[in-house]
């Protein structure tokens, strides 16, 4: 599809139909298509962006952010409602009722991802086995199940600072990264990020068969690539020079 508008001379193009912050670049040839996906207002990372034509070759794309929203609770009542008809029926599937103390828009649209993420992603994307394995894993126990102590002495890496986080923040960091882009980084720890960089290289350097840590390392590899995006965010896009620089 990318080369066929392409061809046609389209070289940027708008999209919200997935509800995501994101930007892909295709080049054919001479021929270039830049992709901008445009966030929900209703979903995480709550957003919407700016287009400024600063000339025929230069545009500008600015992305923003809403945090807060005036009365974003006021339907809440009704979810109150709405979660006391599930409680009735044991065949229904309920979701977390502590949403409803978020205090932000912000707070709310993560909450929401959370869920999405317990309720459908994980058990779409992911087989049950490895989650329900990986799931009992904090970050130390992800660390030496490929290093062991000596090895991390050498490298010098402090194994126990790993032990704040476990698997289900890493898949939720997963999806946080597959939804907003590099605008998902306002939402993690700067030391989780590094404890990732260093779990992803790590991964990458095994070479062990075992079926789980394969599956691991597939995890770290997608959390890596989908964390190292194009601009997202603010950007400007060179149709004469094509490519995109980040402002």
């Amino acid at each position: 599809m990318a080369k066929a508008f392409a061809e046609a001379g389209l070289q940027v193009h708008f999209a919200g139909h997935m509800h995501i912050n994101d930007t892909g670049i295709r080049k054919f040839g001479d021929k270039m298509l830049v992709n901008v996906q445009v966030p929900s207002l209703a979903a995480y990372l709550p957003a919407y962006k700016i287009l400024t034509i600063k000339s025929s070759g230069k545009l500008e794309v600015q992305t923003e952010v809403l945090n807060d929203v005036p009365n974003f609770d006021e339907l809440f009542p009704l979810y109150e409602k709405e979660y006391e008809a599930l409680k009735k029926d044991s065949s229904k599937t309920r979701w977390n009722k502590d949403i409803l103390q978020s205090k932000s828009y912000h707070d709310f649209m993560l909450f929401h991802l959370k869920e999405l993420v317990r309720l459908r992603m994980i058990p779409d994307d992911w087989p049950k086995d490895f989650v329900e394995k990986a799931e009992k894993l904090n970050g130390e126990d992800l660390l030496l199940l490929i290093q062991d102590k000596d090895q991390l002495k050498q490298k010098k890496i402090n194994s126990e600072i790993f032990r704040k986080w476990n698997f289900e923040d890493v898949l939720l960091d997963l999806y946080k990264f597959q939804s907003a882009d590099e605008l998902a980084k306002k939402d993690i720890p700067k030391e989780r990020l590094q404890q990732y960089q260093t779990l992803e290289k790590l991964y990458q350097e095994n070479q062990s068969k075992d079926l789980f840590i394969v599956k691991l390392k597939s995890v770290f590899k997608i959390l890596s690539l989908l964390s190292n995006g194009d601009p997202a965010d603010h950007f400007e896009i060179d149709l004469k020079k094509q490519e995109i620089r980040r402002l």
